[in-house]
């Protein structure tokens, strides 16, 4: 990471289930690999959030279901699946879709 011009961190705005920050960096890219830097960095900024005792609550969903009646379950074929693409996979072997059109 360049050390100029410096970094720098802005807050964006209020999300759905937290604040949202960017975070801003210059990169020699003849000296780096970018994709590694900016994974270096989360890394980072999590473990300093780690060493503060700092947890990011990531948000729920519950599910109601109606307990009255049974859930209907039905299985159905994939659609627009190109032949060969979808396995068929049995204890005893696992066979391809196309081995079994023929």
């Amino acid at each position: 990471m360049e050390k100029e011009p410096k970094p720098q961190v802005l807050f964006t705005s209020f999300g759905d289930n937290g604040l949202l920050f960017e975070l801003r960096y210059w990169l020699d890219f003849t000296k780096t690999v970018p994709p590694q830097v900016a994974t270096d960095l989360r890394l980072m900024i999590e473990g300093a959030f780690a060493s503060q005792g700092i947890v990011i609550a990531f948000p729920q969903r519950d599910i109601h279901l109606d307990a009255a009646r049974p859930l209907q379950v039905e299985v159905v074929p994939a659609v627009n699946v190109p032949t060969g693409a979808a396995k068929i996979v049995n204890k005893e072997q696992t066979v391809s879709k196309s081995d079994t059109t023929q």
